[in-house]
């Protein structure tokens, strides 16, 4: 069995003019205290630290995804209860932001996953006690073949002028 998937997609903000600053932004707006963004520190303070971002793309929306796999299963010649199978999986997404601000530092770029699985699957079986037995499958798989480095997941930390990311999981 062979299967794929491909995706395109264009997604815009259509009227957003009150997005999030990023962590540089309001640290530049501010003179340095983030923290006084919407006259929290000190009192008073005017600082809206929005962005309009109308026409700009949505965050974790890639332009393009596609997926691609492909099964084999075939039955042990000596042992027809016993089947042996694999697949393979690659998938693909383009560059995405991470953050609805549009931090540039949370821009992923484009991401190449690749797994891989071999098992064997021993089929029911009759039991004059018990009647049919039930499915037995043993599996070894691969995920991240490639140790491909992405995140999952980014944020501003304002307060650090900074942001942190969570990473996709590494090779399994």
């Amino acid at each position: 069995v062979i299967g794929s998937s491909v995706g395109f997609n264009i997604a815009e903000y259509t009227d957003f003019k009150n997005g999030l600053e990023t962590a540089s932004q309001k640290y530049q707006e501010t003179g340095g205290f983030p923290s006084s963004c919407n006259g929290a520190i000190p009192p008073g303070a005017t600082y809206d630290c929005v962005q309009d971002l109308t026409g700009e793309t949505l965050d974790n929306a890639p332009v393009w995804t596609v997926s691609v796999f492909s099964d084999y299963e075939y039955p042990l010649p000596p042992m027809p209860e016993i089947t042996l199978f694999t697949r393979i999986e690659y998938s693909f997404m383009s560059e995405r932001y991470l953050d609805t601000d549009l931090d540039p530092n949370l821009l992923q770029d484009s991401t190449h996953l690749l797994n891989l699985r071999l098992g064997a699957r021993i089929h029911p079986y009759w039991d004059w006690l018990n009647g049919f037995g039930r499915e037995v499958e043993v599996t070894a798989w691969v995920r991240n073949v490639a140790q491909e480095k992405w995140a999952v997941v980014g944020f501003d930390v304002p307060t650090l002028n900074g942001f942190a990311i969570v990473n996709g999981p590494p090779r399994q």
